[in-house]
């Protein structure tokens, strides 16, 4: 006869293996990341939106709408409209397909209500293509040492942003939000 102590340390430990088990088969069996394919229309130089999904372009930052950048000879131009302008230009009416980039817990990552995901159209990852042309810089914290080659591509050719002077976009955020 078993008492009520070894029971409910027979249980305890059932339930434990129970749990190791579950968690494995969970991990061995999730889901694929979430896939949004369409159109799309370019909110900004980092942010697209697919059939109603807003998605920032997972791992790059790109100027912001209102930024203000200065061009090979010191003329002042709107680079982030600038970014927009030549991400819409290059993505066209072609499909787009992006992944989301999960987190540590298996679910989709997001920033202010847009999916982060990493898109590509024609077979180009739109990240590395902006990146590359100097219309956005890695956001390194987040993953942006993908793009490390792009990025010295740009820089040493000068062009986009390159070409001229240029405040960081996380910079130019901060600034306009003023001290803490």
């Amino acid at each position: 006869m078993i008492s009520r102590i070894q029971r409910a340390s027979l249980t305890a430990a059932a339930a434990a293996i129970a749990s190791v088990f579950g968690a494995g088969i969970i991990q061995s069996y999730s889901a694929p990341p979430p896939i949004i394919r369409g159109q799309a229309t370019v909110i900004d130089g980092d942010t697209i939106e697919i059939q109603g999904s807003r998605i920032r372009l997972a791992a790059v930052d790109a100027p912001e709408s209102d930024q203000l950048c200065e061009n090979d000879v010191g003329r002042r131009y709107r680079c982030g409209q600038t970014a927009s302008f030549a991400l819409a230009d290059f993505i066209g009416r072609s499909l787009v397909t992006c992944t989301a980039e999960i987190d540590r817990y298996g679910k989709p990552q997001t920033s202010y209500d847009r999916t982060i995901a990493a898109c590509r159209v024609n077979g180009a990852d739109l990240g590395a293509w902006l990146v590359e042309r100097g219309w956005a810089v890695p956001y390194w914290t987040y993953g942006g040492a993908r793009y490390r080659s792009q990025y010295e591509q740009a820089r040493q050719s000068r062009v986009g942003i390159w070409a001229g002077r240029f405040e960081d976009p996380s910079e130019h955020r901060a600034r306009k939000r003023g001290p803490k």
